[in-house]
């Protein structure tokens, strides 16, 4: 189950509660992600054990980057990059998004903890699956992944083109049954769409823990880009997701 805390004002899932494990989904109460000082001062004030932070520059790919041995500085930033996986304790790994779907996994008994940034393009070039081989390269095994899927825009608020639609068909033979059409107008469930992905890769359904609401309706909480990139570029910003081995 996903659930919030209200005392670090950020969303976790109880599918990855552990002593030797800190991850969240963060809200856009801590500030916008993309301020690496703002990722930094909350990890320290809330007391999550690191020594590395490594921040993927996302730019809609399944570019998945690997680290087995310690960093030599506090902060990695990871160009054309969508998906780290590490073995190494004390590296926290992070993703940033505003209505794409952060996902975050991991197979604690193999010490391997992944994260990737899966809008609608990195959905369809498959990056949880390239994320999940890269994991298994490592030691981790799929019947042991647990698999945390956060906030993102929902079917409500995602109208897309039909081509989009004809895409993932083309390359999946399947839509998942994540796409309808709404007033007219063909909607798409990324959350559901990576949620079948999942499974279908092969990550059981008691494994994969995920997030119900929607970033693009819930103002408050989530930063949207859909929602406020042209029409409020003053407002906009990213939230970001994490995880770390301490």
């Amino acid at each position: 189950m996903i659930y919030f805390s209200p005392i670090n004002k950020t969303y976790m899932s109880s599918k990855l509660d552990d002593i030797s494990l800190s991850m969240g989904f963060t809200t856009k109460v801590i500030g916008d992600g993309r301020v690496i000082d703002n990722v930094l001062s909350y990890l320290r004030i809330n007391q999550v054990i690191f020594k590395s932070l490594i921040v993927a520059e996302q730019i809609h790919s399944a570019n998945v980057a690997s680290f087995d041995s310690p960093m030599h500085r506090e902060v990695e930033l990871l160009p054309e990059t969508d998906g780290i996986v590490t073995t190494e304790k004390g590296i926290a790994i992070a993703v940033r998004t505003a209505d794409c779907i952060p996902i975050i996994y991991c197979d604690l008994k193999a010490g391997v903890i992944a994260a990737s940034h899966n809008g609608w393009r990195g959905s369809l070039k498959n990056i949880s699956s390239r994320v999940i081989d890269i994991m298994v390269e490592r030691g981790a095994s799929k019947e042991n992944i647990v698999v945390a899927i956060g906030p993102g825009i929902g079917a409500c608020c995602y109208d897309v083109q039909d081509e989009r639609y004809y895409s993932f068909l083309e390359e999946f033979d399947n839509d998942f049954g994540a796409f309808s059409i709404r007033g007219g107008k063909r909607h798409l469930n990324l959350l559901k769409l990576n949620y079948e992905i999942l499974k279908r890769i092969g990550i059981k359904t008691d494994n994969i823990d995920f997030f119900p609401f929607c970033t693009m309706c819930n103002k408050d909480l989530f930063f949207s880009y859909r929602r406020d990139y042209k029409k409020h570029p003053d407002r906009f910003g990213e939230m970001f997701s994490f995880i770390v081995r301490n």
